[in-house]
């Protein structure tokens, strides 16, 4: 049973090419390189930004990994992980609190939502990480 605080705006999932693809975690980030600043807009939920946007640091490709392990999180436990006052639980959280039955998809979850994002798998690890889930699981 699917609660009713999880879901989907029918906005932010995308279909081309035979391809499902879900968009919009709640930080659109835009560089202009004729100034070499970045602007952030806030568009959607906060349940989505990562720590280091209310620390006011520089967001980098670990910012949007944060983002996409609260959406697998979520599909996964189909509950909100960040529900209530959601910018302290975001600013204080541990990811010694994620618990789930597949050992495998727990693990990547917590090096996708380390607190500092130096210590955040980065894209190229991301995408093996879930190689190897996807393999195993089709092989089960």
């Amino acid at each position: 049973m699917i609660s009713s605080s999880f879901f989907l705006l029918f906005r932010n999932i995308f279909f081309h090419n035979n391809i499902l693809k879900l968009g919009d975690f709640g930080v659109g980030v835009i560089i202009d390189n004729f100034k070499s600043t970045i602007s952030i807009q806030s568009a959607s939920s906060l349940a989505y930004m990562c720590p280091e946007l209310f620390r006011d640091e520089p967001l980098t490709p670990k910012s949007d990994i944060w983002s996409a392990g609260v959406v697998i999180y979520e599909m996964a436990k189909l509950v909100k992980l960040f529900r209530f006052n959601v910018i302290s639980e975001i600013m204080n959280f541990d990811v010694g609190t994620i618990h789930l039955e597949h050992v495998i998809l727990q693990s990547l979850i917590k090096s996708m939502l380390k607190p500092k994002p130096s210590e955040r798998m980065n894209s190229t690890e991301l995408l093996y990480k879930l190689k190897v889930l996807i393999d195993l699981v089709e092989t089960a």
